[in-house]
């Protein structure tokens, strides 16, 4: 791993929740150079709706899910997300790192710790989907194994996506 000594990659606690949505919406914010406009603001409200640090807790109860935040200080600048479902298929919903912690390995470990944690859980074979205007991403998807398995013409309004998995 590249990261200083201060970063910490480690589950997500319910008092982490803010902070979970706040590093969300800074990641997000930076999409917009690499996303359309709509489908950036439809993922900000989403993070900010009402209610959404009470779903939060309902995952974080729900032992299907991996929520991961990578911390440095008291500060959290990276976070994962997904879940393993009960066909062994485990399926990674997001991944960001802050644009100002970028380029430091954050990523990567982030990612690891997403596959550990699903094979921990009984997955068989990881998913995701990425846009294929996020290069970072294609490549770091690429780099830890993952294999293109499709790709969705304009899917999620008109955003389109290269479908990845990796058998773990």
């Amino acid at each position: 791993m590249v990261y200083t000594s201060y970063m910490q990659i480690r589950e997500m606690l319910a008092q982490d929740i803010e902070g979970y949505i706040e590093c969300s919406a800074r990641i997000w914010e930076t999409m917009r150079e690499h996303l359309p406009e709509e489908f950036v603001e439809r993922n900000l409200n989403w993070l900010r709706r009402e209610g959404a640090k009470d779903s939060w807790v309902n995952v974080l109860n729900d032992p299907s899910w991996i929520v991961l935040v990578a911390e440095e200080g008291d500060l959290i600048v990276g976070v994962a997300q997904g879940r393993v479902d009960w066909g062994r298929l485990s399926h990674l919903g997001f991944l960001g790192v802050d644009r100002v912690y970028r380029g430091r390995g954050i990523g990567r470990a982030l990612l690891e710790r997403f596959m550990d944690g699903s094979r921990e859980l009984g997955a068989e074979k990881i998913s995701l989907e990425t846009s294929p205007t996020l290069k970072p991403a294609v490549r770091l998807y690429a780099e830890a194994g993952f294999m293109p398995e499709g790709f969705l013409r304009r899917h999620r309004l008109g955003v389109d996506m290269i479908v990845y998995s990796k058998f773990v």
